[in-house]
């Protein structure tokens, strides 16, 4: 399951209008690892990998990284804008938490 925020959903689009990319997915990906286990990334991509899964969530396609689909009930894509942080941030729907700067 990925499910995404409504203001995540918001900051994807306004990116993708500026971007001139409305026809793009996003794709949840492995960026990495840190002292609590695997941090994700964003990217917003014209194509699948070959082996992504394929998931709808609010009208938007979202491609994640083979493997990655079968992480303990799924993530939560939320966008953070206060006075400590903005971006988004990738939440696994058992607690664990990654974070990824919006670019």
């Amino acid at each position: 399951m990925i499910e995404i925020t409504d203001s995540a959903l918001k900051e994807i689009r306004e990116i993708q209008r500026n971007e001139k990319m409305e026809d793009h997915g996003l794709r949840i990906y492995t960026a990495g690892m840190s002292c609590n286990g695997l941090r994700y990334g964003l990217s917003l991509v014209d194509v699948k990998m070959k082996n992504d899964a394929v998931f709808d969530s609010k009208g938007l396609n979202i491609y994640v990284e083979d493997g990655l689909e079968g992480e303990k009930g799924g993530f939560i894509i939320d966008y953070i804008d206060d006075e400590h942080t903005k971006g988004f941030t990738i939440e696994r729907i058992d607690g664990c938490e990654s974070e990824c700067s919006k670019t």
